[in-house]
């Protein structure tokens, strides 16, 4: 019954804009702008998977990181409802401010609830590095000074971060496909005031995959999300 739901909807944009540009005068230019595209994804990349394997990552002793990494599904509930009734956005806003105290990060190193539930398993005072979430698609060192439990000593922060840059550029798929086609080192990618708050290095997936936060059964697993199948994401 939806099946022209989505195509109908784009039809009703499109003539929402025909009306918009009729009203224009002939010497106005209009320029159509996004934010990102869209892509087929068929797979994810779970890089705390490889950044624990390649000893970049530990986890507590004793813990299941898969399992511990889960939001479980009453919390998903809770959280629907919450925002069905506007508190959730305040219980946002609260769990971020006690994120930033305890991570001394800005919030960047777990920006959401669900990419900090993801990140519980991790033993932070044997890491080197972590992946944060789906959306920033970074990698963070835990340099010390900056983390709350930081490891990576500031003197070696540009010897360590190529090292870890070309380890990345070397993860493949099961069938050697390679997975990550470019990486890119925040200092060389942004300027201005808030570059110090951005995550170190940002990852761009080949053509097909795309990625999720926490860890996995193993690196590359079929693509979800909310525990559903995904065939589309950001690119």
């Amino acid at each position: 019954p939806y099946g022209n739901l989505f195509k109908d909807h784009f039809v009703f944009l499109d003539s929402l804009l025909g009306k918009f540009l009729d009203t224009l005068p002939e010497n106005v230019y209009v320029m159509a702008i996004s934010d990102h595209g869209f892509g087929e994804v068929r797979k994810d990349i779970y890089v705390n998977n490889y950044l624990r394997d390649k000893g970049y990552l530990s986890v507590k002793e004793g813990l299941d990181a898969v399992s511990v990494g889960k939001v479980a599904k009453w919390k998903l509930v809770v959280a629907s409802l919450l925002d069905r009734i506007g508190l959730w956005q305040i219980y946002l806003k609260h769990r971020r401010a006690q994120l930033e105290k305890r991570s001394a990060i800005g919030g960047a190193g777990a920006e959401t609830v669900r990419s900090a539930t993801a990140l519980s398993a991790v033993d932070w005072d044997k890491t080197k590095a972590y992946f944060s979430s789906m959306s920033a698609r970074s990698v963070r060192l835990n340099l010390k000074g900056r983390e709350a439990n930081g490891v990576v000593p500031e003197k070696d922060y540009d010897e360590f971060l190529e090292k870890l840059a070309n380890d990345l550029l070397e993860m493949r798929d099961e069938d050697g496909t390679k997975i990550i086609t470019k990486v890119f080192k925040a200092k060389d990618a942004f300027k201005g005031d808030y570059v110090k708050n951005a995550s170190d290095l940002y990852l761009e997936p080949a053509p097909g995959y795309s990625f999720n936060q926490g860890f996995a059964e193993k690196t590359v697993m079929p693509s979800t999300q909310h525990g559903q199948p995904r065939s589309g994401d950001h690119r």
